[in-house]
């Protein structure tokens, strides 16, 4: 069975209550901070223009009484970027997004673990001089029983950053143990109010699943290539095998008789 690699969105307004207290984007603007990866030779927030940086983060459940059963997350990069959630696409990245009207998305959970990928773009197309770059996220994880965990940047150094990315990144089981942990940018230097300029979007896949972090779901070209040459060479092997097995019998039977094998 292939694995799913995009899910569809449907554009809602997002419930006042995500943007009261306690809500989801204000936890967002109260806790999360802007992040980014360490840009040698520039100072924070400074980065390269029109370049782009893969982020993940583990989440993990660790409360086997508990259910994880949705996730609301709410997310923005400057410039831009393309969201993946256990490697499945929720949002292609597209210039013409703005940094300053974050989306908040909704999406169902069907495993213990979950991993946000995310491929941010600081890209500037008046530019190619260095400039602000940085990414910020909340996330609330609900369980069956009505409890929930905030995840969010800034929040430990569980969130993690390559400059060079190799293919594959955004897959669940792929290995992230020599990326480095973000570093926190200054919060100041990010001057516009996001508040004042929210456009209160929000993007929801309110029937289908966002997939296990497994391996197990999916058999690649390869894998299938991989399978093919095994069941090929098996076929070969059992060939040559009968061919001998037939040759003994028949040098035995008929000692002066010659078994050729073409």
């Amino acid at each position: 069975m292939s694995r799913r690699t995009f899910l569809p969105l449907e554009e809602k307004v997002v419930p006042s209550s995500e943007l009261a207290s306690g809500g989801v984007y204000d936890v967002f603007i109260k806790n999360s901070s802007w992040v980014w990866i360490a840009e040698g030779g520039l100072t924070a927030p400074q980065a390269p223009a029109n370049e782009q940086r893969a982020f993940r983060k583990t989440w993990t459940n660790t409360n086997p009484a508990k259910v994880p059963i949705t996730a609301t997350m709410i997310a923005t990069v400057d410039n831009y970027y393309a969201l993946y959630i256990n490697g499945i696409l929720l949002q292609a990245p597209g210039a013409s997004e703005l940094w300053d009207v974050p989306f908040v998305f909704t999406f169902p959970l069907s495993s213990d673990t979950t991993v946000f990928a995310i491929r941010a773009i600081n890209g500037d197309e008046n530019t190619n001089d260095a400039n602000a770059a940085g990414l910020r996220v909340a996330a609330r994880i609900s369980f069956s029983d009505g409890t929930s965990h905030w995840v969010f940047t800034g929040q430990d150094q569980t969130w993690k950053t390559k400059k060079l990315f190799e293919e594959g990144w955004e897959q669940p089981e792929f290995d992230d143990r020599d990326w480095e942990p973000v570093v926190l940018m200054p919060q100041s230097a990010y001057t516009s109010e996001l508040g004042e300029t929210y456009g209160h979007q929000q993007k929801l896949l309110p029937s289908t699943s966002a997939g296990a972090p497994s391996t197990g779901s999916s058999v690649g070209a390869a894998s299938a290539g991989m399978l093919v040459g095994i069941f090929l060479l098996t076929a070969v092997l059992t060939a040559i095998i009968t061919l001998l097995i037939t040759r003994r019998r028949a040098r035995n039977k008929y000692p002066d008789v010659r078994v050729q094998i073409m």
